[in-house]
């Protein structure tokens, strides 16, 4: 039968030899045989390839069962011979319209998608993050930009805390400017261009730095293009608001939010749409919510005005049924639940309040938990409702009851 880890084993030391020699340019074949058995080995250990007619030939093995050390020298000779035909002068790589190197490429990124992540991948983030972003910068071919930039999310994604710092910013200079390249030739929004856009959202989540990078690169008009040249496309819409809500959700991000009045105004309409239920609306009212919290001294548009926007996101709120299902992830309601505390801005807290109501109502076993964890029940059960605006304290009123509700049955489970 065959032995996947041995035939892994043998192939790795073949093109680590090679590699310490340099002898690719000798013999051209090495790089992409050496990476397509790799894909086909490490296919091999996947549920989904072992057909019935497979169990007589090769050893049972699944991913999880190969040594970790055999992942490492596996996915480091991946990196390994990306770096070299990214960045080598070999003739050999620009023979038959650079069709060698594209081969190479194409291989090492079909084997590096066989692994598991963040689990594998995580042993050697920063390599691997380095080369993929190398092949977006330095190849135009759509298939291997697919292929990167949904590895780049798929890694952004999962990283947390300071993991998702490594490289961030390249990250971001390097989404954007592919989206340049993308929205001078896609007459329709694709995959490449929702992930991209996705890449974004992930990567600048919690990470104020990265926003800046985004806004440094004239990102917010990058934004108003695409809505521009795609308006009729829901799916990135809900990918490029989901960004420019981490930009809002960042104080020192929110000022230049405040410098575009395109951008403001854009919102201000996105809060009547019913596209996609309430999602639309929803999201834009939190990017409002929290330009909002800074307070009507922090608001210098006179177009559009303040208490304009503020009451049609009332409006909104007031139309949209509590009990929406919903398609959101978060991996903490902490910037929601700070706009509870925002006196300046009571329509802020109207939204944070249905947000939170919402959620625990919605998916009560996550957002529930979530709500407690943070303090979020608390803070609603001490919110002083005899401060509060008079014209809005009746769905305020609602809303606290249905949070209560909801974390008190939480906590009694």
């Amino acid at each position: 039968k065959i032995d996947i880890e041995r035939g892994l084993d043998v192939v790795v030391q073949c093109l680590e030899h090679h590699l310490s020699k340099d002898e690719f340019g000798v013999n051209e074949t090495l790089p992409i045989s050496g990476a397509a058995c790799i894909y086909e080995l490490i296919s091999l250990c996947s549920e989904y390839r072992r057909f019935p007619d497979m169990q007589d030939v090769v050893k049972k093995l699944t991913l999880s069962e190969i040594n970790i050390t055999v992942k490492k020298r596996v996915l480091w000779v991946l990196v390994n011979v990306l770096r070299l035909a990214i960045t080598s002068s070999n003739e050999y790589w620009n023979v038959t319209g650079n069709q060698g190197s594209r081969a190479v490429l194409n291989n090492c990124l079909l084997a590096l998608w066989q692994f598991n992540v963040p689990e594998d991948i995580a042993l050697l983030y920063r390599e691997i993050v380095e080369v993929l972003i190398g092949v977006v910068n330095s190849r135009e071919d759509y298939h291997l930009q697919k292929l990167s930039i949904l590895m780049l999310n798929s890694l952004v994604c999962c990283a947390e805390g300071e993991k998702k710092k490594i490289l961030g910013v390249e990250i971001v200079e390097t989404i954007v400017r592919s989206i340049e390249r993308q929205i001078t030739t896609t007459e329709q929004p694709d995959q490449l261009l929702e992930s991209s856009w996705t890449t974004l959202w992930n990567v600048t989540d919690e990470t104020p730095e990265h926003s800046i990078k985004f806004i440094q690169m004239e990102g917010l008009q990058l934004f108003l293009r695409c809505k521009e040249q795609y308006p009729n496309s829901l799916n990135l819409l809900k990918n490029m608001m989901g960004l420019l809500g981490n930009i809002a959700e960042n104080k020192m991000c929110r000022k230049y939010l405040m410098e575009n009045n395109e951008i403001i105004r854009e919102f201000s309409m996105l809060l009547d749409s019913q596209s996609d239920g309430i999602e639309v609306s929803y999201n834009a009212a939190g990017v409002v919510s929290h330009i909002g919290s800074d307070g009507a001294e922090e608001w210098t548009l006179t177009d559009p005005d303040r208490q304009f926007v503020l009451d049609k996101m009332v409006q909104a709120i007031n139309r949209w049924p509590v009990d929406s299902d919903r398609s959101i992830n978060y991996r903490s309601l902490l910037p929601i639940l700070q706009l509870l505390e925002c006196k300046a801005c009571p329509e802020a807290q109207l939204w944070a309040a249905w947000a939170i109501a919402n959620l625990t109502s919605y998916d009560a076993s996550r957002f529930a938990r979530l709500a407690v964890d943070e303090g979020g029940d608390k803070m609603i059960q001490q919110f002083n409702l005899d401060d509060y605006r008079e014209d809005l304290r009746p769905k305020m009123l609602e809303l606290k009851k249905i949070i209560l509700q909801n974390t008190e049955h939480y906590k009694h489970i």
